[in-house]
């Protein structure tokens, strides 16, 4: 039999649908829904047990299809393993924590809702301990919103992307010489950042004072470190 829509709603305002078998003997049966609306899954099979004079209720309630979410993780270092995401739902009271691989992707089930993805942790060695990068070197991400809409017969693609980069800063060079010769002097500057690169940066002083006595150089975007 099909199930036909009726007139009534539930307390959270889904529309209910009855269907009635007669006159069935007494026994317990398997009762198998066989064929859903393409949003939903088919629930597992029920068992019901029907006694003599007297009409049993029994309620179904379809799980919603859930869609493939991928997260991919990239890093302007290359570090992706290891960083741990959360995936939180108020409105289902959904939470997770995932950890992702040297791939840094992952893909997830998700039900039809609305979802916040934070990022938490990314690992990062600190004179020979494992802090979380997130408060030395990285860049602050902001969580990211995620909207699965309900199946419509065919699949979506949901993509959550995050891409570390490194914090930087700016170096003020100010020349100065007794015999105002400030203008295009050269100066280098080498180190390694705390990811581990090796900074080699050239700037030359460009912007002269309004007395002529001492020029300058900004040499920007120094990834942070000594």
């Amino acid at each position: 039999k099909t199930i036909e829509p009726s007139a009534e709603y539930d307390e959270l305002g889904r529309r209910l649908g009855k269907l009635e078998f007669i006159n069935i003997p007494v026994g317990t049966y398997d009762l198998k829904e066989t064929k859903a609306p393409a949003k939903y899954l088919t629930p597992e099979v029920i068992k019901v047990t029907i006694k003599k004079d007297e009409t049993t209720y029994v309620e179904v309630e379809n799980p919603a299809k859930p869609q493939t979410v991928k997260i991919k993780k990239t890093s302007e270092n290359g570090v992706v393993e290891g960083v741990v995401l959360d995936i939180d739902c108020d409105e289902l009271g959904y939470h997770k924590t995932i950890t992702l691989n040297s791939t840094g992707e992952m893909l997830l089930e998700l039900v039809p809702a609305t979802y916040t993805v934070t990022e938490m942790y990314v690992p990062f060695m600190l004179n020979g301990v494992e802090v979380n990068g997130l408060e030395y070197i990285y860049e602050p991400q902001e969580a990211k919103t995620i909207v699965v809409e309900p199946y419509e017969g065919q699949d979506r693609n949901y993509t959550v992307q995050f891409n570390n980069t490194l914090r930087k800063g700016d170096l003020t060079i100010q020349k100065i010489a007794d015999d105002n010769e400030v203008m295009g002097v050269k100066f280098n500057v080498t180190g390694t950042s705390m990811s581990g690169e090796v900074i080699d940066i050239t700037g030359v002083t460009d912007t002269l004072s309004e007395d002529g006595k001492s020029a300058k150089v900004i040499i920007k975007d120094i990834p942070i470190g000594v």
